[in-house]
């Protein structure tokens, strides 16, 4: 079973899994609902066992030996059908993580890769550009926490560059830490941001302030 790395904060819990089991082992611990089974029907073997590891991981994180649906807004984004939570899920290569909270969150993994810094002009603004310079791992990390600040606003629309901004990482016991903010329809919305080095991905999550 391999949890790899699990962990709760004041306000949201998360979890990574390493993917090593066939689809049985997922069957056999879920059970899907109708709903669930209707998305999964054209799901190729790898897409599907993202899916059921995702979903897996979100009943663990809500512990409360009974699974909640998991649907999709019009927005695309995943949530638990008749509960408060709010979830985000993740996954790259042959990880998958979750998050689970009472605000909103999102929660992005990726593999550390060289090839980011092709497509930094088209995520990062002047002065993050600055900060990262050609750090292959600060510009992952920003990528990261970019995706996860995206996914906690939930909704369509956003430009990387001019609407989603995250402050430099400051360094803590277990994780960097960051502030960001989603700049939208004249509104800003604020979040913390926590992130750290799972093996050889980075893992980053934006809860709600």
């Amino acid at each position: 079973m391999p949890l790899i790395f699990q962990d709760k904060k004041d306000k949201f819990s998360f979890a990574v899994w390493q993917i090593t089991e066939d689809l049985s082992f997922f069957l056999d611990k879920i059970d899907l609902f109708k709903s669930e089974q209707k998305e999964i029907e054209e799901l190729k073997e790898k897409r599907l066992m993202e899916w059921l590891t995702s979903r897996y991981l979100v009943y663990l994180l809500e512990n409360t030996g009974q699974r909640s649906a998991c649907i999709k807004d019009k927005y695309g984004k995943p949530y638990l059908y008749n509960s408060k939570k709010k979830i985000s899920l993740s996954h790259s290569g042959i990880y998958v993580a979750a998050s689970i909270s009472d605000f909103s969150t999102g929660i992005d993994i990726q593999m550390v890769s060289g090839k980011i810094n092709k497509i930094k002009n088209k995520f990062l603004s002047k002065t993050e550009l600055e900060v990262c310079d050609d750090d292959i791992i600060k510009l992952n990390r920003y990528w990261t926490a970019k995706e996860a600040l995206y996914k906690a606003y939930g909704k369509k629309g956003l430009n990387f560059i001019d609407d989603i901004s995250v402050i430099p990482f400051v360094e803590q016991k277990t994780y960097l830490k960051s502030t960001g903010a989603v700049f939208k329809n004249k509104n800003t919305f604020d979040y913390n941001i926590y992130s750290r080095n799972i093996q050889e991905s980075i893992l980053t999550i934006a809860i709600e302030k």
